[in-house]
């Protein structure tokens, strides 16, 4: 059993590639590039297992000043016969949670202004999907698009409340189902006291129909980045990001 569990073990590092980060350090440009204005910045705070946390600002906070973690090279895509799957535990804080913007997932060419100014939808060009909570929103909203088109315009508005200074796990799911489409499942973790937690699936829910998945066209795919991103929805807000791990891993 042993040697059978040792080869499926070199199966998977053969056949997968896949970034992981626990937060134990963060030097920007290296496995991460900061992506801010006004002097946001990314530190690591003490904590069991390590914790990165995204600050949208310097000393004096002002409205849209913004903060951007992003993998530093786009490694993965999607393609035809080639699942992937991205996971991160999140804690959004804020004195004013209602008003805070967060962002969290993998897309093409992050820049600054991802997070559109004054709780406008968020940048959706070329390919990505990812988790954001918007300025005047109290839940998580789910987007997937290719090629510039989004499976569902302005994304999909979960039941799922962006709790303040509660830790979220959320989950993406890539699934190829033809040469050029993709489904792609949202999933966030209840967590227990005890440490276990339960997957529930977060999709568009219309006469107690739940449509598990959002399907995308990716005809004219291009690499993506992991990412995750904060940004202020009015001045004078004390407000941070702060992320305790991220997985992304594809086939190869």
């Amino acid at each position: 059993m042993t040697f059978l569990v040792h080869d499926f073990e070199e199966h998977l590092k053969n056949n997968t590639f896949f970034i992981f980060d626990e937060f134990d350090h963060y030097v920007t440009a290296d496995l991460w590039t900061t992506v801010a204005d006004n002097s946001g910045t990314i530190t690591v705070s003490d904590g069991v297992g390590g914790v990165v946390v995204i600050d949208p600002s310097d000393g004096t906070q002002a409205d849209n000043d913004q903060t951007y973690m992003v993998q530093t090279t786009e490694t993965f895509k999607f393609a035809t016969g080639k699942p992937a799957f991205f996971a991160c535990k999140v804690l959004p804080v804020s004195n004013t949670i209602g008003s805070a913007n967060f962002i969290a997932g993998f897309k093409n060419a992050v820049a600054a202004e991802q997070l559109a100014d004054d709780g406008a939808v968020p940048v959706v060009t070329g390919s990505g999907a990812f988790f954001y909570k918007l300025d005047g929103g109290t839940k998580w909203v789910t987007t997937a698009f290719a090629d510039g088109t989004e499976s569902v315009t302005n994304g999909v508005t979960t039941d799922h409340t962006v709790g303040n200074n509660t830790y979220d796990v959320l989950v993406i799911e890539v699934i190829p189902v033809s040469s050029t489409t993709s489904d792609v499942h949202f999933y966030s973790a209840d967590l227990e006291s005890d440490g276990d937690f339960s997957l529930l699936e977060r999709g568009l829910r219309t006469n107690g129909k739940q449509f598990v998945a959002q399907t995308i066209t990716h005809s004219s795919a291009t690499e993506m980045e992991v990412f995750f991103g904060v940004k202020e929805g009015a001045a004078n807000l004390t407000t941070e990001f702060h992320v305790d791990w991220a997985y992304m891993a594809q086939l190869r």
